[in-house]
């Protein structure tokens, strides 16, 4: 047994290494399905099934028979074979579902160990792959009390701050000592909670990307600010005479950048105008700092021009951000960031900003080949370049807004209204459909006709299809004959027919009858203002849902806000276990392999390492946030829309644009509400506008456009004590940078006779009105 487990172990490691280096060979004769892979598509392939064979082999050995350790030692055995495995899966790549895969056989390995940072290290990086943040923060807090670098005292002193910031729900969160430290107790205490020891690296690895989670997806400037005052501090253990030169230019530049973004992060969400500045000063010291250890770069170029566009220092930003772009033309959100600091006013050049944004475009088009490259964190195809082209996506259309916004500045509602319909379109590939899991309303859904025909994605290039779907084919495979169910998958890709076999027709014309048929077909709900009928099953109730904006909602449409798992099975498909089973036969060990098999009679019967025992019940984290950020990307492109509409005097256009925003996100949205508002004010409501900005204030009432459209209209009716109350709790906080805020509550002491606070509002709002954009600048990345 030990003889085979030691070749084992060795030929793992000599498949990685000749992987890796490029000399893998593949197995000849395999029995496996190769059309449409390319040479490195087939070969990755046929890697990840020889490797995860010897995988299967080597796991069953290594704990037949393996006792708990005792106190005081570490199973070392199992130790390397989790790392060898982690290594194998950065070869391989993979899909959610083979990770999840891997995240069980990180629980088998806990078994055989004992508090092992190691284990909880992997666990909290495939957790964040997955999307899965809520869990990964519980193996984030885990690793750092394991390795020393938080305690039982720290937990209780972090909520003792003053809660001078807010979260992206508007709660207020305490704002710790940051300055505070116990290293040497920690320290002291990390060696009696594991005795193994992890790399000043590894656990750098961890911190960076715990604070790109907080900085992106979480919006928590506090916790991102702890865990990177927490990188500097393990930054400056490490001997600098003993790393290379090149080690360190790359680790330093890093953990300094990171430092800089959480503290500019944190500065846009504190309430405190005292604290504020403060932060932005650190932000540019450490930005700076770590353009001086690494000025090659372009991230912290990025990162340093959008600390100075958020402090209005536009014409720095300028030169910053040409740095980034000359480093990488190929980073939109560079050309994004440069497109918004030229559209500003101080600029007065608004034709370069379009010239700019065309360019943006231009090098933003997405090459389907670069799928299957490495991408930058180190890993091959699946998971990770599934996420990286979403984002991409996202990126292009936020620029293609950026530029209709532009037209409209320089030629016109008209001209901005013409360039909506290519935006529709490219929303196409961020669009997630909002369905049941119900077969039956699936396969009765006539605007499943609109994904095909206008190639909403599904499951091609993003992945919609999710592992809440696979599950629910199973379920339905055995539940119903398969005479009477169709798969989820199939019922989705293929177009809805009429019962005369024709594709359902979408009446109606002009601008809203096209838009409407690649939008609001794309969130699975009915474009009543336009009038299309659904076509309904027998067992369909025959009812029409009003609008609630403009009539009563029923309580099944809200069911409809509970979408099933992700929706993000990300793109590569998990292996079959007839292709595990056939790699017997790829076995590189010739008569060894009956031996080894003998552990493991028929790999049929014993389920792959890269096949989950159970599929997820919930949607992901990462899921539920892309549900909102499609439905609000989709609502906005209807928002900007009515906006457009109200420019040109068409209120009843541009009440059927706000209608089809409801239609999209209506509970959550205070944007809805305010651009409902304002078209009552346009037709001479002021009552019911101010009814609306109210209820936008319910959806969010941190909103700043609705308390500075409602104080306007207070304002208007001369209830100048309430306005004023209004501005002046905007301007204190999130709204600080509004210049519309500033000129009416200056408006507000001029009709009160206070004409020196009059004068010093003015004049603040019109040097934010120089220095705003066309966009604002929250709407980029905040860390690269």
């Amino acid at each position: 047994m030990h003889k085979r487990m030691v070749i084992s172990r060795h030929s793992l490691r000599f498949l990685s290494d000749v992987y890796r280096q490029g000399n893998y060979s593949p197995p000849k004769n395999q029995p496996i399905e190769t059309t449409g892979l390319n040479g490195a598509q087939l070969e990755r392939q046929l890697f990840a099934i020889e490797v995860s064979s010897i995988h299967i082999v080597y796991e069953k050995m290594l704990y037949t028979g393996m006792e708990f350790p005792r106190s005081g030692e570490v199973n070392k055995p199992v130790l390397d074979y989790v790392d060898q495995l982690a290594e194998d899966f950065k070869l391989i790549g993979g899909s959610s579902i083979e990770f999840r895969a891997f995240i069980e056989a990180l629980d088998r390995a806990a078994q055989h160990t004992f508090n092992s940072p190691r284990i909880t290290r992997h666990l909290f990086n495939t957790l964040v792959l997955l999307g899965e943040y809520e869990e990964a923060e519980h193996a984030l807090h885990s690793y750092m009390y394991l390795v020393g670098l938080t305690s039982q005292a720290w937990e209780e002193d972090r909520s003792k701050g003053v809660a001078l910031a807010t979260d992206a729900q508007g709660h207020s969160i305490p704002i710790p000592n940051f300055s505070a430290t116990d290293d040497e107790e920690d320290q002291e205490m990390a060696s009696h909670r594991s005795i193994e020891h992890e790399s000043i690296d590894n656990v750098l690895g961890v911190l960076l990307k715990a604070v790109k989670i907080y900085c992106n997806e979480l919006n928590l400037g506090v916790r991102a600010v702890e865990m990177a005052e927490m990188a500097l501090r393990k930054l400056r253990e490490i001997n600098q005479e003993l790393v290379g030169d090149e080690e360190w230019t790359d680790l330093g530049g890093k953990v300094y950048r990171s430092v800089g973004v959480a503290y500019s992060l944190l500065a846009t969400q504190t309430s405190d105008p005292a604290l504020r500045p403060t932060y932005h000063e650190k932000a540019v010291h450490y930005l700076t700092k770590s353009i001086d250890i690494d000025p090659n770069a372009w991230e912290s170029h990025y990162q340093l021009a959008l600390e100075q566009a958020y402090m209005r220092d536009v014409l720095q930003a300028i030169q910053s951000i040409t740095k980034s772009i000359q480093a990488n033309p190929g980073h939109l959100p560079s050309w994004q960031l440069l497109t918004l600091a030229c559209s500003c006013p101080v600029r007065n050049d608004i034709s370069y900003a379009i010239k700019v944004c065309d360019m943006g475009l231009q090098e933003s088009q997405i090459d389907a080949s670069d799928d299957n490259q490495t991408n930058a964190s180190g890993y091959s195809g699946g998971t990770k370049n599934t996420l990286a082209g979403y984002a991409i996506s996202e990126q292009h259309i936020s620029l293609q807004i950026t530029q209709s916004l532009l037209l409209n500045a320089t030629l016109g509602a008209e001209a901005a209204l013409q360039s909506q319909e290519n935006i529709f379109t490219s929303y196409s590939k961020i669009a997630i459909p909002d369905y049941s899991m119900s077969s039956t309303s699936l396969s009765h859904d006539p605007s499943a006709a609109a994904y095909n025909n206008h190639k909403i994605v599904v499951s091609g290039s993003f992945g919609n299809l999710s592992e809440i779907q696979l599950a629910a084919e199973q379920k339905m495979r055995r539940g119903r004959s398969s005479s009477n169910v169709s798969s989820i998958g199939s019922m989705v890709d293929q177009p809805r027919m009429t019962p005369d076999g024709s594709s359902p027709s979408y009446p109606g014309g002009g601008f809203l009858g096209s838009r409407a048929r690649s939008t609001s077909s794309v969130n699975g709900r009915q474009d009543r203002s336009l009038g299309v009928s659904p076509v309904e099953s027998e067992n369909e109730h025959k009812t029409h849902h009003g609008l609630h904006l403009f009539g009563s909602r029923s309580s099944g449409r809200r069911a409809r806000k509970e979408i099933p798992e992700g929706l993000w099975n990300e793109k590569n498909a998990t292996m079959s276990k007839q292709s595990v089973a056939d790699s017997r036969n790829l076995y590189p060990m010739g008569g060894s392999s009956q031996s080894f098999n003998s552990l493991a009679p028929s790999l049929t019967s014993t389920r792959s390492l890269f096949q989950p025992s159970s599929l997820p019940t919930r949607p992901t984290t990462r899921a539920r946030l892309r549900i909102q950020r499609s439905h609000r990307v989709l609502s906005n492109l209807w928002l900007l829309t009515a906006s457009y509409f109200l420019q040109l005097g068409k209120l009843e256009e541009a009440s059927k644009a706000i209608e089809e925003a409801e239609n999209v996100e209506w509970t959550t949205s205070p944007h809805v509400w305010c651009m409902l508002g304002r078209l009552r004010l346009a037709q001479g409501h002021s009552e019911l506008a101010t009814e609306a900005f109210q209820k936008g204030l319910v959806a969010d009432s941190n909103d700043v456009d609705c308390k500075v459209w409602l104080a306007k209209t207070y304002i208007e009716n001369n209830d100048l004590e309430i306005a004023e109350g209004l501005l002046d709790s905007v301007t204190k906080s999130n709204g600080w940078d509004s210049a519309e805020a500033w000129f009416y509550l200056g408006e507000v002491y001029r009709q009160t006779n206070r004409l020196e606070q009059t004068k010093d509002c003015l004049f603040y709002a019109l040097d934010l009105e120089n220095t705003r954009p066309i966009q604002p600048f929250s709407i980029l990345p905040r860390h690269v």
